[in-house]
């Protein structure tokens, strides 16, 4: 709602937007702004920012108010669902050197005689000592040495070397899974048999916790199917002590651009650094026999992936329609995308402002949305990047005006030749 100085009667957008005369014009400091708002009729409703469908909840508001400490990304990989959750909870004290051992319980001013219950030597227990030097870490560390190399007290200390190999660990690959949850386990092992040698003098062998250890590896190993595929020594070290990974077999796709029948056809795409970062969006129209009648790009400032695709789809619907061109295909690399037009239901609150006029537009040309692979969407891909890193919003009518990492794509495209897709 909008008011004049002197308390007038309220004016609504929409009445405003029906009445260009009206004297509440003059108070809007950017009127081409309010020009391009579009007005549906669905009823008003309140939003809540927080949350990507606008809804309130009780979680997105606690995750508002709640402390939050340093945030450690490749800390993440510990909880991996597959893991056992106390060797994780586990690793998680020991990265945070808040295990109660005799040193840091003298280091709180409680002294008391210390002697390490893993090893024969009589060391004092520290962090370092019992889960590096200790009789029964060194056996383990030597029984793993294949997949990690073993800590070395001499180098680092063992909360550091526990983070650069959590750090280093992909867990997209059998390799990397089974040198990080070998690691916790051989943590949780090993203080598990302290506990009970120093509480209850009962002792385990070596062999029986490797059997164990390795019994919880081939179980969680089993599970995945994992998408990066170790090397052939990894494989080899995999094999040799008994871990039999499954592995996503890459194949090989040729996809091409395919021109349309007849008519136009947009190919749309978005691009985000960061997601969220800064974003953009660009697209191209193109006849049947691939020749570039309109092109875009678009810069469109901070802003995640999904809304730089809708807005792309948006502004080349409004560019064509400015241009007087019939658009009779619609092609968007984003099956998230293609999915809300089908099911009539916008991908998120953020993205309604666009997408609504952008499915009103679809469905008055009665023009469908289709999903293609990236590799078929190479030009709007190239226009989008182009987009976010200059920082400019361009509209190319030639192909000569094209930026010069759009016309190797689009001169592919135009020649039919297939691009090769691994997956």
């Amino acid at each position: 709602m909008l008011a004049d100085p002197d308390d007038a009667p309220h004016v609504s957008v929409r009445e405003m937007l029906q009445n260009r005369s009206q004297p509440a014009w003059l108070l809007v400091p950017h009127m081409q702004k309010l020009s391009s708002i579009h007005l549906s009729e669905d009823q008003d409703t309140c939003i809540w920012t927080h949350s990507a469908d606008g809804l309130f909840n009780t979680r997105s508001a606690y995750d508002i108010l709640r402390p939050r400490g340093i945030q450690r990304p490749a800390l993440a990989k510990i909880w991996h669902r597959l893991f056992l959750r106390k060797a994780s909870m586990f690793c998680w004290k020991v990265i945070h050197r808040v295990i109660p051992v005799d040193s840091r319980i003298s280091d709180h001013g409680v002294c008391l005689p210390s002697r390490c219950s893993c090893c024969t030597t009589g060391h004092c227990e520290d962090i370092d000592h019992l889960f590096m030097n200790s009789d029964i870490a060194a056996a383990l560390w030597r029984w793993f040495s294949p997949i990690l190399h073993p800590p070395n007290s001499n180098n680092e200390h063992f909360t550091s070397w526990c983070w650069r190999i959590i750090q280093g660990s992909n867990l997209r690959s059998p390799f990397g899974f089974v040198a990080l949850y070998g690691m916790l386990l051989i943590i949780w092992e090993i203080w598990k048999e302290r506990c009970k040698r120093h509480y209850d003098s009962k002792f385990t062998s070596i062999k029986t916790i490797i059997d164990q250890i390795s019994l919880q590896i081939s179980h969680a190993i089993h599970q995945p199917v994992f998408k990066t595929a170790p090397s052939e020594n990894q494989l080899s070290v995999l094999l040799s002590l008994g871990y039999k990974p499954s592995i996503k077999s890459i194949k090989i796709k040729l996809v091409r651009w395919i021109p349309p029948v007849y008519g136009l056809c947009l190919n749309v795409d978005g691009a985000s650094k960061g997601n969220p970062g800064l974003s953009g969006g660009g697209g191209c129209i193109r006849d049947s026999n691939g020749n570039i009648c309109l092109a875009f790009a678009f810069h469109y400032g901070f802003g995640n992936s999904l809304q730089a695709e809708v807005r792309a789809l948006h502004d080349g619907l409004m560019l064509a329609n400015e241009f007087g061109l019939s658009i009779n295909q619609i092609y968007s690399d984003s099956a998230l995308l293609v999915q809300s037009f089908t099911n009539n239901s916008s991908p998120s609150w953020e993205c309604a402002r666009w997408w609504r006029p952008a499915y009103d537009t679809l469905r008055s040309l009665q023009t469908s949305c289709c999903h293609v692979f990236r590799e078929a969407n190479k030009v709007a891909d190239a226009l989008a990047s182009y987009a976010t890193s200059n920082h400019g919003n361009k509209i190319f009518t030639t192909f000569s005006s094209l930026p010069l990492a759009c016309r190797g794509p689009a001169t592919l495209d135009k020649t039919g030749l297939p691009y090769v897709r691994l997956g």
